[in-house]
């Protein structure tokens, strides 16, 4: 069902109509091939890096992947995702919507570390974020490491598509949207770590989850930058992007984040220590984790039903997190499901009708 939908979804995107907020299940895999991760530094000096998602190949580095292309340029140095209101659009929910901007680093991540520095976008229901995002072919569930940019700074992650909000921080920084700050996020063998400004805000490790893989982000993925409208969204949604998105000023102001640099390094010391299980196990990268702890990664994605003691400060109202701190049993509550994962691709109303179209006969 989920492959279906995400069939659907990106044929509506290639209806040359704008896309909007009605996020995809975590279902959709982003750049151009698997090309293998460099060492690597982006000051964005020349423009010629960001390619277009049609015209991509495995040796572009950086890739516009949502329509309209032109809400992500580089600019003055700068690589910026706008969100911006095309026709006095108006979704299903008679909210006016704007259109955003997705940008991911095509090369492929095992393991390693990226870090960037970033100005989040400012404006009520404005939604600023990174993902590492990860995938596996044949299902339609995902790992995802965040840092996302409401009206409070957060980091999160998924396994296996599964939103646990207990990880859900808030990070006390009110400036986001005035200056700079550097980010990273860290995912090696036994440990997945964010940072800002060189201080760990959170850490989370293999062992405090019982060496469970289905509850740790473990698998290989890209990063992203995306820019989406929260405000536009339903009323849960909507409360966590501190909405409603302001679009009445007659002038159409379009919101924009910019990153200034991006940094990536591959691998992790850990790294070595994989290869000596695997070599005694006849398993590879995490497979050898798993192989060495007694532990395997569910084919399945299922969600898991209790949660491992973490030392996080707080936990956030992001969609997905009930008052109690447990994870949400309610359907279409979860974040993964409502586009907290920082994606807005969508269709627009006559693009669905044209794809249900297409799909059915494809059916």
């Amino acid at each position: 069902m989920l492959r279906f939908l995400a069939f659907i979804a990106l044929l509506g995107l290639f209806t040359g109509l704008p896309s909007h907020a009605t996020s995809l299940p975590s279902a959709r895999k982003f750049g151009h091939g698997n090309p293998q991760c460099v060492n690597y530094r982006e000051d964005f000096s020349d423009p010629s890096v960001l390619t277009q998602i049609d015209s991509a190949s495995t040796a572009s580095m950086w890739i516009n992947e949502e329509y309209p292309f032109s809400t992500a340029t580089i600019e003055d140095g700068k690589l910026v995702l706008r969100l911006q209101l095309f026709n006095n659009y108006t979704n299903g929910l008679g909210k006016n919507e704007g259109s955003g901007a997705t940008v991911s680093w095509n090369p492929w991540i095992t393991t390693g570390r990226m870090c960037f520095n970033l100005k989040a976008a400012q404006g009520k229901g404005v939604v600023t974020a990174f993902v590492w995002s990860s995938w596996t072919d044949g299902q339609p569930v995902d790992d995802n490491l965040i840092w996302e940019w409401v009206d409070t700074l957060q980091s999160n992650y998924y396994a296996f598509g599964v939103d646990d909000p207990k990880p859900q921080v808030y990070v006390q920084v009110t400036d986001f949207a005035t200056n700079y700050h550097t980010y990273c996020v860290e995912r090696c063998q036994s440990f997945v770590s964010w940072t800002l400004d060189g201080v760990e805000t959170y850490r989370l490790t293999l062992a405090s989850v019982g060496n469970d893989l289905t509850k740790f982000p473990y698998r290989p993925g890209k990063g992203v930058f995306n820019i989406w409208d929260g405000g536009a969204g339903d009323a849960v949604i909507s409360k966590w992007a501190n909405g409603p998105t302001n679009w009445t000023d007659p002038n159409n102001p379009a919101y924009a984040m910019y990153v200034d640099w991006v940094e990536t390094r591959c691998g992790c010391a850990d790294d070595v220590a994989s290869t000596a299980a695997a070599s005694a196990t006849g398993t590879s990268g995490i497979s050898a984790v798993a192989a060495a702890t007694g532990t395997a990664a569910a084919a399945t994605g299922a969600r898991p039903t209790t949660s491992a003691s973490r030392s996080t400060s707080t936990t956030s109202a992001r969609p997905g997190a009930a008052a109690t701190g447990t994870t949400s049993a309610s359907a279409g509550a979860s974040s993964a499901q409502t586009g907290g994962v920082g994606r807005s691709f969508g269709v627009s109303a006559l693009g669905l009708v044209g794809t249900l179209l297409v799909a059915a006969l494809w059916l």
